[in-house]
């Protein structure tokens, strides 16, 4: 009984020692925090808004200017503006839409799909011309085994990183509806075969005669040595496809718009289908329509088909055309024909100044042949050409053998003799934002000689055209152009002609992180004995951009054109900026009119839009200003519209052509 009593009276202080213990250590745990939290001190930092604030393990981005109370303890690695670092700043963005989208699973495949995956990467730098041939001619001479061919999803693909794709399932879906370009396509598309010896230039002219068809946004050939012997290769032909239906849509003024919708390569064979609707408000037949159709290669052969179809207000076409083209000095044969019925109503102006509409029905023929003869390894061509068309009317004014000589009946015949060399530069940043382009370099020289029959008379045609295009080392590349061409009758010139052009594009000038090329243009044009109702006009390439007006013409016409084109630094989300500015000044000789009244400008502003993200094509717009109009015409114009790269004008001979007066 003893011993039970003095167990519960042990247990009993035992409870009272470790509760009066827990006391103790509480009150001395309580003391210490207290002692270190009022040994603490703090700092304050000022952080202005948009500037963003790096500490050892997390960001701060300041949304409006802030005072942050932060203790010593907390280290601070750097303060900076956002705005200086819009790599991260775009991967900020990109980060906040990618949390935002997530929440839904239609906008979470929305974001990837359109915006595809943003990784750091290199800035696009401007890239020197290089000849294109010259990363393949130390495969010269060897045999060519096996070719593959790497077709590349529309959507996260690549041809630089060929291991990435798209794993969105509405990027997969939107791939699986996408028919990709037949392997059949592709290789009639190609200048070589297996068994083949390997040419640098072919090769080379392949890659960019596939890069520029339509339906393929890039393409790459690459070349893969064998391990086991060393007299062969591999080739491999990697492409992309562009998602081949797309919109189109221009605004030439408030009252006139076109808009289409097309497919460049139905079901994958090739083939482009193009529906356009125009509106003219003004008009009294307000919806006009335009319809074409194209087979870019017909069977392997290079040979194209064309159908075209127009039905304005006043114009209704109709056409069929083939023609195989020398899209390479290894072609040796081309040629064409072409049929097109037309009914229109021009504007005709009599000699007694009078202006009328007259009812114009005209049936065209046309065929051409020729055959080119390679002088040496350089690229150096011979080629013969000869060229038959006939121009019949069912529809035209009264005409008589001294006026309308553009309506006559006629029957020409017309061959050319040409000697022309041709290669390409690859570069980039000139017509586009990256993208590789095909620079043609070389020359060009051609006689022209032929005759015609018309309604009252025959004549005989003379011509001549030589061209140049090179670059100039550390100030750009020039193409000059000189062109001269005339009827012969009674031993005495008729509609002569004579143009010259120069072009010039500079060598990328950068200024901090702006980048800038200068364009310029000079071109003139001037017709000996011309008929009364031939004439020149600013209304097309060579005039003043955005110049249209019925009243200017003559038979002379001098334009000097200047472009400046600042591509901005970086990009803004994504977007990409390409700011252009442009003087336009020109001169056309209008009888019995004063020479300063003839003298017309055009000054302007424009922007070019595209965002590498989504899948759109480049969107321009530009504002101008002519100083002096006639009728008191409007100053202002505006263009908006969706636009493709430009293509330079290249050196290789074809169909024989007269020298135009337009």
């Amino acid at each position: 009984m003893n011993s039970l009593q003095n167990f519960m009276k042990l247990k009993r202080n035992f409870k009272k020692n470790v509760l009066f213990f827990c006391v103790v250590f509480s009150v001395l745990k309580l003391q210490a925090q207290e002692k270190t939290v009022t040994t603490l001190s703090f700092d304050t930092l000022y952080v202005k808004n948009g500037n963003l604030v790096l500490f050892q393990d997390s960001i701060f981005i300041a949304k409006c200017d802030t005072f942050l109370l932060l203790p010593d303890s907390v280290r601070i690695d750097n303060v900076f503006r956002l705005k200086d670092y819009p790599d991260l700043r775009n991967q900020i963005f990109y980060d906040t839409l990618q949390k935002l989208s997530s929440k839904r699973r239609l906008t979470k495949e929305l974001f990837k799909i359109f915006i595809p995956k943003h990784r750091k990467k290199k800035k696009t730098k401007p890239q020197n011309l290089v000849s294109s041939e010259l990363k393949f001619i130390k495969y010269n001479g060897k045999i060519i085994r096996k070719i593959i061919i790497k077709k590349l999803n529309v959507f996260g693909s690549s041809v630089i990183d060929t291991s990435y794709n798209s794993t969105s399932w509405l990027g997969q879906t939107a791939n699986k509806l996408h028919i990709q370009s037949r392997n059949f396509i592709l290789k009639d598309n190609l200048l070589f075969a297996s068994g083949d010896k390997f040419d640098a230039f072919i090769v080379s002219d392949n890659e960019r005669i596939i890069r520029e068809l339509p339906y393929i946004k890039d393409a790459r050939i690459c070349v893969k040595p064998l391990e086991n012997t060393s007299d062969s290769v591999d080739i491999c032909l990697i492409t992309k496809d562009i998602w081949s239906i797309g919109v189109s849509a221009s605004i030439r003024s408030i009252e006139r718009y076109k808009f289409g919708i097309y497919d460049e390569n139905f079901m994958g064979v090739g083939r482009k289908l193009q529906n356009n609707i125009l509106i003219n408000t003004k008009s009294d037949k307000t919806l006009g329509y335009k319809g074409y159709f194209k087979a870019h290669n017909i069977g392997g052969s290079f040979i194209a088909g064309e159908l075209s179809y127009i039905n304005l207000e006043d114009k209704e076409y109709k056409e069929i055309a083939i023609s195989r083209r020398f899209i390479s000095p290894e072609i040796r044969n081309a040629g064409g024909a072409k049929y097109a019925v037309i009914d229109e109503i021009e504007r005709v102006n009599y000699q007694d100044t009078l202006i009328r509409n007259e009812e114009i029905g005209e049936t065209l023929q046309d065929f051409w042949l020729a055959r080119s003869f390679p002088l040496s390894k350089g690229r150096t061509n011979i080629v013969a050409s000869v060229r038959y068309s006939r121009k019949k009317f069912n529809k035209r004014p009264p005409v008589d053998s001294k006026t309308f000589q553009k309506f006559y009946n006629s029957n020409m015949f017309l061959a050319s003799f040409s000697l022309n060399r041709e290669k390409f530069y690859n570069t980039n940043m000139i017509y586009s934002f990256g993208k590789r382009e095909d620079i043609p370099y070389g020359f060009k020289t051609e006689l022209l000689a032929g005759c015609e029959k018309n309604d009252y008379t025959r004549r005989f045609y003379t011509g001549v055209r030589f061209s140049i295009g090179q670059i100039i080392r550390s100030t750009g590349f020039v193409f000059a152009g000189v062109e001269f061409g005339s009827f012969i009758r009674h031993e005495k010139l008729e509609q002569g002609v004579f143009d010259f052009s120069l072009r010039y594009f500079s060598e990328m000038i950068e200024y901090k992180r702006f980048r800038f090329r200068q364009f310029l243009t000079l071109h003139y044009t001037r017709g000996f004995k011309k008929l009364s109702s031939d004439s020149l006009s600013f209304n097309n390439k060579k005039g003043i951009r955005g110049l249209s007006d019925p009243l200017l013409h003559g038979d002379r016409r001098l334009v000097l054109k200047a472009e400046t084109l600042c591509f901005l630094p970086a990009d803004f989300y994504g977007f990409k900026f390409a700011l252009y500015g442009f003087a336009d000044i020109g001169f056309i000789r209008r009888k019995e009119i004063a020479f300063r009244k003839n003298v017309f400008s055009g000054f302007g502003l424009g922007i070019r839009i595209r965002n590498e993200n989504l899948v759109f094509k480049t969107l321009q717009l530009r504002l101008a200003y002519y100083p002096r109009m006639p009728n008191n015409s409007s100053p202002f114009s505006y263009y908006v519209a969706t636009t493709s790269r430009f293509k330079s004008k290249g050196f290789s001979s074809g169909k024989p052509e007269l020298i135009d007066f337009d």
